[in-house]
């Protein structure tokens, strides 16, 4: 069974790290960070869970942050697992999308049946900027990487094809 809805499972750390306006608030305040992330996602069209490691106390648990968008914490395990084990609880919940730049989470996933979307591209696609259309993500420049780093980053993140 086909959901109209697309049904959005984030990797939540991983895309606070990946857009730069986020990273920038979670340097000095991560709760802020992730409710200024959580207020984004509720503009997105579609079901959203967004999926953190840890939680207060140490305790998984799960809450609505509004009527679209599920904050979800893995407690002792990791976010990672907490997607895989939602993908394999709702397997009748499609078209289930991943957001994810992690290699093995991502293989994870696509063996779930689920679609994969590099967090980048779901910020540029999906996430209407204050309240308007879809623009460019705020990607914060980097220093040149070192030969040896990326080759490391390309064996970390090497293709899936």
């Amino acid at each position: 069974m086909a959901w109209a809805q697309p049904f959005w499972l984030i990797d939540g750390h991983n895309l606070l790290h990946t857009i730069g306006e986020l990273r920038r608030l979670m340097s000095n305040d991560m709760v802020l960070a992730q409710e200024c992330l959580l207020s984004r996602l509720a503009a997105v069209q579609g079901s959203t869970w967004c999926f953190f490691d840890g939680g207060p106390d140490g305790q998984a648990h799960s809450r609505h942050h509004d009527q679209s968008v599920v904050q979800v914490y893995a407690g002792a395990s990791c976010a990672d697992n907490a997607i895989i084990a939602w993908l394999q609880r709702y397997p009748q919940r499609r078209p289930a999308t991943v957001i994810t730049a992690d290699r093995d989470l991502r293989l994870r996933a696509r063996a779930q049946a689920a679609k994969v979307l590099d967090p980048i591209a779901f910020w540029r696609r999906h996430v209407p900027r204050n309240g308007a259309s879809v623009d460019e993500p705020i990607v914060d420049q980097h220093r040149p990487l070192a030969e040896h780093e990326v080759e490391e980053w390309l064996r970390y993140f090497e293709a899936d094809d």
